[in-house]
Protein backbone atom coordinates (compact mmCIF):
# COMPACT_ATOMS: atom_id res chain seq x y z
CA UNK A 1 0.00 0.00 0.00
CA UNK A 2 1.22 3.50 -0.83
CA UNK A 3 0.15 6.57 1.13
CA UNK A 4 1.02 10.23 0.61
CA UNK A 5 1.32 12.41 3.72
CA UNK A 6 0.82 16.09 2.96
CA UNK A 7 2.41 18.22 5.67
CA UNK A 8 5.24 17.05 7.92
CA UNK A 9 4.57 19.11 11.01
CA UNK A 10 4.45 17.29 14.35
CA UNK A 11 1.20 15.44 13.60
CA UNK A 12 2.18 14.63 10.00
CA UNK A 13 5.44 13.10 11.21
CA UNK A 14 3.51 11.04 13.77
CA UNK A 15 1.17 9.71 11.09
CA UNK A 16 4.08 8.93 8.74
CA UNK A 17 5.93 7.03 11.45
CA UNK A 18 2.88 4.99 12.47
CA UNK A 19 2.05 4.13 8.86
CA UNK A 20 5.59 2.94 8.18
CA UNK A 21 5.41 0.74 11.29
CA UNK A 22 2.41 -0.94 9.66
CA UNK A 23 4.43 -1.72 6.54
CA UNK A 24 2.91 1.07 4.44
CA UNK A 25 5.12 2.72 1.83
CA UNK A 26 4.98 6.39 2.79
CA UNK A 27 5.62 9.38 0.53
CA UNK A 28 5.46 12.97 1.68
CA UNK A 29 4.98 16.49 0.42
CA UNK A 30 6.01 19.48 2.48
CA UNK A 31 7.86 22.39 0.87
CA UNK A 32 9.40 23.32 4.24
CA UNK A 33 10.87 19.88 5.06
CA UNK A 34 13.73 18.39 3.02
CA UNK A 35 13.97 14.97 4.68
CA UNK A 36 12.39 13.09 7.60
CA UNK A 37 13.60 9.69 8.84
CA UNK A 38 14.39 8.37 5.41
CA UNK A 39 11.34 9.89 3.71
CA UNK A 40 12.37 12.32 1.00
CA UNK A 41 9.48 14.72 0.36
CA UNK A 42 8.33 14.96 -3.24
CA UNK A 43 8.80 18.11 -5.28
CA UNK A 44 5.27 17.65 -6.64
CA UNK A 45 2.60 15.72 -4.70
CA UNK A 46 1.10 14.20 -7.86
CA UNK A 47 4.28 12.26 -8.67
CA UNK A 48 3.04 8.91 -7.32
CA UNK A 49 1.19 6.88 -9.96
CA UNK A 50 -0.35 4.10 -7.81
CA UNK A 51 -1.51 5.90 -4.71
CA UNK A 52 -3.92 4.19 -2.27
CA UNK A 53 -4.61 7.02 0.17
CA UNK A 54 -3.71 10.55 1.23
CA UNK A 55 -3.21 11.96 4.73
CA UNK A 56 -3.89 15.71 4.83
CA UNK A 57 -1.95 17.10 7.80
CA UNK A 58 -0.94 20.43 6.29
CA UNK A 59 -1.89 23.77 7.94
CA UNK A 60 -5.65 23.89 8.60
CA UNK A 61 -6.40 26.65 6.11
CA UNK A 62 -5.02 24.49 3.25
CA UNK A 63 -7.04 21.33 3.99
CA UNK A 64 -9.90 22.11 1.62
CA UNK A 65 -7.70 22.62 -1.43
CA UNK A 66 -5.77 19.41 -0.82
CA UNK A 67 -9.00 17.49 -0.33
CA UNK A 68 -10.27 18.73 -3.68
CA UNK A 69 -6.97 17.94 -5.38
CA UNK A 70 -7.15 14.31 -4.18
CA UNK A 71 -10.92 13.83 -4.21
CA UNK A 72 -10.57 10.50 -6.06
CA UNK A 73 -8.43 8.94 -3.31
CA UNK A 74 -9.19 7.66 0.17
CA UNK A 75 -8.56 10.64 2.47
CA UNK A 76 -7.63 11.08 6.10
CA UNK A 77 -7.92 14.75 7.10
CA UNK A 78 -6.62 16.27 10.32
CA UNK A 79 -8.84 18.50 12.39
CA UNK A 80 -10.11 21.16 12.31
CA UNK A 81 -11.48 20.13 8.92
CA UNK A 82 -11.11 23.72 7.59
CA UNK A 83 -10.32 27.14 9.01
CA UNK A 84 -13.40 29.15 7.99
CA UNK A 85 -16.93 29.00 6.55
CA UNK A 86 -15.78 29.97 3.05
CA UNK A 87 -13.49 26.94 2.89
CA UNK A 88 -16.23 24.73 4.31
CA UNK A 89 -18.72 25.90 1.69
CA UNK A 90 -16.14 25.11 -0.97
CA UNK A 91 -16.46 21.40 -0.09
CA UNK A 92 -20.25 21.22 -0.45
CA UNK A 93 -20.33 20.53 -4.19
CA UNK A 94 -17.21 18.36 -4.36
CA UNK A 95 -17.86 14.74 -5.30
CA UNK A 96 -15.48 12.57 -3.29
CA UNK A 97 -15.34 9.16 -4.97
CA UNK A 98 -13.78 7.30 -2.04
CA UNK A 99 -13.89 7.40 1.75
CA UNK A 100 -13.10 10.54 3.73
CA UNK A 101 -12.08 10.09 7.37
CA UNK A 102 -11.60 13.07 9.70
CA UNK A 103 -9.30 12.86 12.73
CA UNK A 104 -10.93 11.76 16.00
CA UNK A 105 -8.03 10.42 18.04
CA UNK A 106 -9.73 11.00 21.42
CA UNK A 107 -12.51 8.64 20.29
CA UNK A 108 -9.87 5.90 19.91
CA UNK A 109 -8.13 6.67 23.20
CA UNK A 110 -7.99 3.55 25.46
CA UNK A 111 -9.49 5.42 28.43
CA UNK A 112 -12.25 6.85 26.24
CA UNK A 113 -13.04 3.32 25.07
CA UNK A 114 -13.29 2.21 28.71
CA UNK A 115 -15.51 5.20 29.50
CA UNK A 116 -17.76 4.35 26.55
CA UNK A 117 -18.02 0.73 27.71
CA UNK A 118 -19.03 1.88 31.22
CA UNK A 119 -21.74 4.11 29.76
CA UNK A 120 -23.07 1.35 27.50
CA UNK A 121 -23.29 -1.00 30.48
CA UNK A 122 -25.69 1.48 32.09
CA UNK A 123 -23.54 2.08 35.16
CA UNK A 124 -24.57 5.77 35.26
CA UNK A 125 -28.19 5.33 34.23
CA UNK A 126 -29.42 8.33 32.30
CA UNK A 127 -26.61 10.90 31.87
CA UNK A 128 -27.56 14.42 32.96
CA UNK A 129 -24.46 16.60 32.94
CA UNK A 130 -20.88 16.59 31.68
CA UNK A 131 -17.84 18.74 32.30
CA UNK A 132 -14.62 18.96 30.33
CA UNK A 133 -11.39 20.75 31.19
CA UNK A 134 -8.26 21.10 29.08
CA UNK A 135 -5.33 23.36 29.87
CA UNK A 136 -1.76 23.51 28.58
CA UNK A 137 0.61 26.47 28.30
CA UNK A 138 1.01 26.97 24.55
CA UNK A 139 4.76 27.86 24.58
CA UNK A 140 5.41 24.36 26.00
CA UNK A 141 3.60 22.48 23.21
CA UNK A 142 6.35 22.27 20.61
CA UNK A 143 9.81 22.53 22.20
CA UNK A 144 12.29 24.35 20.01
CA UNK A 145 9.64 26.21 17.97
CA UNK A 146 8.30 29.71 18.50
CA UNK A 147 4.63 29.12 19.34
CA UNK A 148 3.75 32.41 17.61
CA UNK A 149 4.82 30.89 14.30
CA UNK A 150 2.48 27.86 14.37
CA UNK A 151 -1.18 27.67 13.37
CA UNK A 152 -2.44 27.57 16.99
CA UNK A 153 -1.61 31.25 17.42
CA UNK A 154 -2.95 32.50 14.07
CA UNK A 155 -6.59 33.26 13.33
CA UNK A 156 -6.17 33.04 9.54
CA UNK A 157 -4.88 29.48 9.87
CA UNK A 158 -7.72 28.23 12.08
CA UNK A 159 -5.88 28.71 15.36
CA UNK A 160 -7.10 29.51 18.85
CA UNK A 161 -7.76 27.16 21.75
CA UNK A 162 -11.47 26.78 20.89
CA UNK A 163 -11.06 25.24 17.41
CA UNK A 164 -7.85 23.50 18.46
CA UNK A 165 -9.60 21.73 21.33
CA UNK A 166 -13.31 21.47 20.55
CA UNK A 167 -12.63 20.06 17.08
CA UNK A 168 -11.43 17.02 19.08
CA UNK A 169 -14.19 16.84 21.63
CA UNK A 170 -17.41 17.94 19.96
CA UNK A 171 -17.37 14.74 17.89
CA UNK A 172 -17.31 12.29 20.79
CA UNK A 173 -19.86 14.35 22.76
CA UNK A 174 -22.16 14.09 19.72
CA UNK A 175 -21.36 10.39 19.21
CA UNK A 176 -21.94 9.37 22.83
CA UNK A 177 -24.84 11.60 23.86
CA UNK A 178 -26.75 12.36 20.68
CA UNK A 179 -27.25 15.25 18.24
CA UNK A 180 -26.44 18.76 19.45
CA UNK A 181 -29.25 21.28 19.82
CA UNK A 182 -27.33 24.21 21.30
CA UNK A 183 -23.70 25.27 21.46
CA UNK A 184 -22.70 28.64 22.95
CA UNK A 185 -19.26 30.06 23.57
CA UNK A 186 -17.39 32.84 25.31
CA UNK A 187 -13.85 33.65 24.32
CA UNK A 188 -11.05 35.40 26.18
CA UNK A 189 -7.74 36.79 24.96
CA UNK A 190 -4.87 39.10 25.86
CA UNK A 191 -3.25 37.07 28.63
CA UNK A 192 0.24 37.96 27.45
CA UNK A 193 0.77 35.41 24.68
CA UNK A 194 0.92 37.99 21.84
CA UNK A 195 -1.58 36.28 19.50
CA UNK A 196 -4.63 37.35 17.49
CA UNK A 197 -6.69 34.37 18.74
CA UNK A 198 -8.36 33.44 22.01
CA UNK A 199 -6.21 31.77 24.65
CA UNK A 200 -9.16 30.76 26.85
CA UNK A 201 -12.74 29.70 26.09
CA UNK A 202 -15.82 28.35 27.83
CA UNK A 203 -18.47 26.43 25.87
CA UNK A 204 -21.95 25.24 26.83
CA UNK A 205 -23.36 22.29 24.87
CA UNK A 206 -26.88 20.82 25.02
CA UNK A 207 -27.85 17.58 23.24
CA UNK A 208 -31.19 16.47 21.87
CA UNK A 209 -31.64 14.15 24.84
CA UNK A 210 -31.20 16.99 27.33
CA UNK A 211 -27.59 16.24 28.30
CA UNK A 212 -25.71 19.43 29.22
CA UNK A 213 -21.95 19.83 28.87
CA UNK A 214 -19.76 22.66 30.18
CA UNK A 215 -16.34 22.81 28.58
CA UNK A 216 -13.37 25.00 29.49
CA UNK A 217 -10.11 25.14 27.60
CA UNK A 218 -7.02 27.35 27.80
CA UNK A 219 -3.48 27.83 26.53
CA UNK A 220 -2.40 29.00 29.99
CA UNK A 221 -2.16 26.05 32.42
CA UNK A 222 1.46 25.47 33.43
CA UNK A 223 0.72 21.76 33.94
CA UNK A 224 -0.94 20.02 31.00
CA UNK A 225 -4.24 18.71 32.37
CA UNK A 226 -7.32 17.08 30.92
CA UNK A 227 -10.49 16.00 32.73
CA UNK A 228 -13.93 14.70 31.78
CA UNK A 229 -16.76 14.24 34.28
CA UNK A 230 -20.09 12.58 33.48
CA UNK A 231 -22.92 12.84 36.05
CA UNK A 232 -25.85 10.43 35.72
CA UNK A 233 -28.86 9.29 37.72
CA UNK A 234 -26.97 6.33 39.24
CA UNK A 235 -23.39 7.49 39.40
CA UNK A 236 -20.56 9.79 38.33
CA UNK A 237 -17.67 8.90 36.06
CA UNK A 238 -14.45 10.92 36.20
CA UNK A 239 -11.55 10.68 33.73
CA UNK A 240 -8.41 12.57 34.77
CA UNK A 241 -5.19 12.84 32.80
CA UNK A 242 -1.96 14.40 34.01
CA UNK A 243 1.15 14.91 31.90
CA UNK A 244 4.02 14.98 34.37
CA UNK A 245 6.63 12.89 32.60
CA UNK A 246 4.80 9.62 31.80
CA UNK A 247 1.08 10.30 31.14
CA UNK A 248 -1.08 9.08 34.02
CA UNK A 249 -4.76 8.27 33.41
CA UNK A 250 -7.35 7.81 36.15
CA UNK A 251 -10.91 6.60 35.49
CA UNK A 252 -13.12 6.53 38.59
CA UNK A 253 -16.76 5.51 39.00
CA UNK A 254 -18.66 6.88 42.00
CA UNK A 255 -21.98 5.49 43.26
CA UNK A 256 -23.88 6.27 46.49
CA UNK A 257 -21.21 8.79 47.52
CA UNK A 258 -18.40 6.24 47.38
CA UNK A 259 -15.72 5.10 44.95
CA UNK A 260 -16.81 1.75 43.49
CA UNK A 261 -14.25 1.36 40.71
CA UNK A 262 -10.93 2.99 39.99
CA UNK A 263 -8.38 2.41 37.27
CA UNK A 264 -4.96 4.07 37.10
CA UNK A 265 -3.05 3.63 33.86
CA UNK A 266 0.18 4.67 32.23
CA UNK A 267 -0.94 5.21 28.64
CA UNK A 268 1.30 5.44 25.60
CA UNK A 269 0.04 8.57 23.78
CA UNK A 270 0.64 6.79 20.46
CA UNK A 271 -2.00 4.12 21.18
CA UNK A 272 -4.93 6.33 20.24
CA UNK A 273 -3.17 7.56 17.09
CA UNK A 274 -2.23 4.00 16.11
CA UNK A 275 -5.80 2.77 16.61
CA UNK A 276 -7.01 5.70 14.52
CA UNK A 277 -4.56 4.88 11.70
CA UNK A 278 -5.48 1.19 11.87
CA UNK A 279 -9.13 2.17 11.43
CA UNK A 280 -8.30 4.39 8.46
CA UNK A 281 -6.28 1.65 6.75
CA UNK A 282 -9.33 -0.61 7.10
CA UNK A 283 -11.39 2.16 5.46
CA UNK A 284 -8.89 2.27 2.59
CA UNK A 285 -9.15 -1.50 2.14
CA UNK A 286 -12.96 -1.30 2.18
CA UNK A 287 -13.46 -3.31 5.39
CA UNK A 288 -15.24 -0.54 7.33
CA UNK A 289 -16.70 2.92 6.89
CA UNK A 290 -15.21 5.95 8.69
CA UNK A 291 -16.15 6.47 12.34
CA UNK A 292 -15.91 10.22 11.72
CA UNK A 293 -16.94 10.75 8.12
CA UNK A 294 -17.14 13.86 6.00
CA UNK A 295 -20.87 14.55 6.46
CA UNK A 296 -20.67 14.58 10.26
CA UNK A 297 -17.36 16.48 10.19
CA UNK A 298 -18.86 19.22 8.01
CA UNK A 299 -21.91 19.48 10.27
CA UNK A 300 -19.82 19.82 13.44
CA UNK A 301 -17.26 22.12 11.83
CA UNK A 302 -20.07 24.43 10.71
CA UNK A 303 -21.33 24.56 14.31
CA UNK A 304 -17.85 25.31 15.65
CA UNK A 305 -17.19 28.09 13.14
CA UNK A 306 -20.59 29.70 13.74
CA UNK A 307 -20.14 29.61 17.52
CA UNK A 308 -16.67 31.10 17.13
CA UNK A 309 -18.05 33.90 14.98
CA UNK A 310 -21.13 34.71 17.07
CA UNK A 311 -19.83 34.05 20.58
CA UNK A 312 -19.11 36.69 23.18
CA UNK A 313 -15.53 37.97 23.15
CA UNK A 314 -13.65 39.38 26.12
CA UNK A 315 -10.18 40.86 26.26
Amino acid sequence: MQVLVIGLGSIGKRHATLLRQKGVEVWAYDPEVKVYEGITPLERPEQIPALNGVVVSSPNHTHGEWMKAFKDHHLFVEKPLVADQFQLKGLEDVSFSKSVSVAANYYFHPTMQEMMSTLRQGALGRPFYGRLYFGHYLPYWRPGRDYRQVYSSRRAEGGGVFLDTMSHHLFWIDALFGPLTRVEGQFYSDHGLEMDVEDMATVHVVTQGGMCFDCHMNYLDQCRRFMVEIVGEKGTLVWEEEMKGVPIEKLTLFESNRNVRKGIYQVDPNKAFQAQMDHWLRCVSGEVTPVHGLKKAMELTSILLEVHERGRWHS
